[in-house]
């Protein structure tokens, strides 16, 4: 499955990396089912028929929010809430009911799903500090530091 999309940082300005963002998400699986039809017969015992779906497609919405916050140095964790729409979904080459998708969960769920995440920031070059003119310290201005 995949998902793309985009994030909205409302601190932006954030001079440490934290995150706080909202954003919306594109979201698809492509997939093949497989119905196993078991049953018995008198003369021979139990039979199986098997039939396979193949080049099912689902796509989906996702409306998000999450956390990313800053443990030490380049480390980050943070998790993601997502709300996912309806999946609309296409059957391949047999019309079976969808149970399971990819990504999504099952098919007539919807609603939240909630991600954690552990991230390292690779540093390739060496961070600049904030201005002094953008820093608060304990609640003070840079007018009243020492």
């Amino acid at each position: 499955y995949y998902r793309f999309g985009a994030d909205y940082n409302i601190t932006h300005r954030n001079p440490f990396g934290d995150a706080i963002f909202v954003g919306l998400r594109f979201a698809g699986a492509g997939f093949e089912e497989q119905l196993i039809n078991a049953f018995q017969v008198p003369t021979f015992g139990i039979a199986a028929d098997t039939t396979v779906a193949t080049g099912v497609n689902a796509n989906w919405i996702e409306a998000v929010m999450g956390l990313k916050a800053r443990i030490k140095n380049n480390f980050f964790l943070g998790f993601t809430i997502r709300y996912r729409l309806d999946a609309g979904i296409k059957n391949g080459s047999f019309n079976l009911e969808t149970f399971d998708i990819p990504g999504y969960g099952r098919s007539n769920a919807g609603g939240f799903g909630i991600s954690y995440h552990a991230m390292y920031r690779i540093p390739f070059r060496k961070p600049t500090p904030p201005p002094m003119d953008k820093l608060r310290v304990d609640g003070l201005d840079k007018e009243n530091l020492p």
